[in-house]
C-alpha cells in the first residue's frame, strides 16, 4: 500500500512539472503566473504548487521537463509568493518582491524600524500574509544567518542596508 498522501504522490506533481520546469530553466528570474486561466483561485493554486515542489523533494519524482542538476542546485531557494494582484510569482526570495517589470529597490519611506527583536518572527508573519495596506518594510538589527534562514521561510526577504549587521524585511 502507496502511504504518501495523494497531494504529494506523483500524479499530482506531474500536473505542476511544467511550470516547476520553467522555473528552475530561468532561475531566479520570477516567473507571474496567473491562476485564473486554469480555473484556480489564487490561494489554491499557491497550495498545490507548494505542495507539488515538496512532493518533488521529498518523493524525487521525476519529470523530462526539469533539469536535475539545475533542480539541485536551486530547489532550497524557489519561493512562492502570493501578489495583491491575484498573481503567483515564483524565484527566489529577492526576485518575488520585485515589482514586475521594475528595477529592484526600497522606497526608505515605507520603512520602519524595530527597536527589539523579541517579537521578529511575529512581524515575519504578518508582512508574508500581506495583511498590511500599505505594505510596509521593517529595518533590524543584529540578526544572525540561522535566524535569518529561518524566517524567510515565511515568504520575505531580507536586504542588507547601510549599516553593519543591519537588514530591511520585504
Amino acid at each position: 500500500m502507496d502511504t504518501i498522501p495523494s497531494k504529494y504522490r506523483k500524479h499530482a506533481f506531474d500536473r505542476f512539472a511544467p511550470i516547476i520546469g520553467q522555473v528552475i530553466r530561468q532561475f531566479p528570474r520570477a516567473l507571474v503566473v496567473d491562476p485564473s486561466i486554469m480555473g484556480f483561485t489564487q490561494d489554491s493554486y499557491a497550495t498545490i504548487l507548494r505542495n507539488a515542489l515538496k512532493a518533488k523533494r521529498e518523493h524525487h519524482h521525476q519529470s523530462s521537463l526539469i533539469d536535475e542538476m539545475l533542480w539541485v542546485k536551486h530547489e532550497k531557494s524557489i519561493v512562492v509568493s502570493m501578489r495583491v494582484d491575484g498573481m503567483i510569482v515564483i524565484g527566489d526570495s529577492v526576485t518575488v518582491k520585485e515589482p514586475a517589470g521594475a528595477k529592484f529597490g526600497v522606497d526608505v519611506s515605507t520603512v520602519i524600524e524595530l527597536l527589539d527583536n523579541t517579537f521578529l518572527e511575529d512581524i515575519c508573519k504578518i508582512l508574508s500574509s500581506r495583511a498590511l495596506k500599505p505594505s510596509i518594510n521593517v529595518r533590524v538589527k543584529n540578526v544572525d544567518e540561522n535566524t535569518r534562514n529561518r524566517l524567510e521561510s515565511y515568504d520575505i526577504a531580507f536586504i542588507e542596508d547601510t549599516e553593519p549587521n543591519t537588514f530591511i524585511i520585504l
